[in-house]
Parts: structure tokens; sequence; C-alpha cells
């Protein structure tokens, strides 16, 4: 479990962009409970179906990624790697 220090300090970061897989994100929210955050992709976009499946508008790609890694005392590898891909304002 990620301590509450290390969450307050990523609730800090959100808003802020990052490159992450070759692209742009931006840190949507940390989720504390879950040990996780949730980055959306500021380009291009997946098509939502409504409710009866049809094509109804786009919506920014989103990942989840987890704060800890397989050691408990660490951070994951995706965490690691997006915060070093931190964009300046």
């Amino acid at each position: 479990m990620t301590s509450q220090i290390l969450i307050d300090k990523l609730r800090g970061l959100t808003g802020q962009r990052f490159n992450y897989l070759g692209e742009v994100w931006q840190l949507v929210e940390v989720l504390g409970a879950e040990d996780a955050l949730v980055i959306s992709a500021l380009q291009g976009g997946e098509v939502q179906s409504s409710q009866y499946g049809q094509p109804h508008r786009r919506a920014p790609r989103t990942l989840t990624l987890p704060l800890s890694g397989d050691d408990p005392a660490g951070y994951s590898d995706e965490i690691i790697a997006l915060l070093a891909g931190r964009l300046s304002d």
C-alpha cells in the first residue's frame, strides 16, 4: 500500500501533463483507496457507445496505473516512467 504522503503529493500534480508511452497525458485523479491513478490522453479519443450500442460521442482515452509495484514498499514501473516524463508548464 502506498503512503499517504505520496498520495497527497501526487494529488498536487492533478492537471499536470506527462509524456508517457510516446503520447501526452494529463493526470486526472489519484485513487488512494484503490492504490492507483488515472491519466487521460490529450489527443485522439475513442468513440463511446450509447446504452444501445450506437456510436454516441468521442471520449478521451484513459488509463488507470497502479501506484505500488511488486515490492509493497516500492513504486510501480508505470508510475516511475510517468513521473520521469513530466512536462513543464
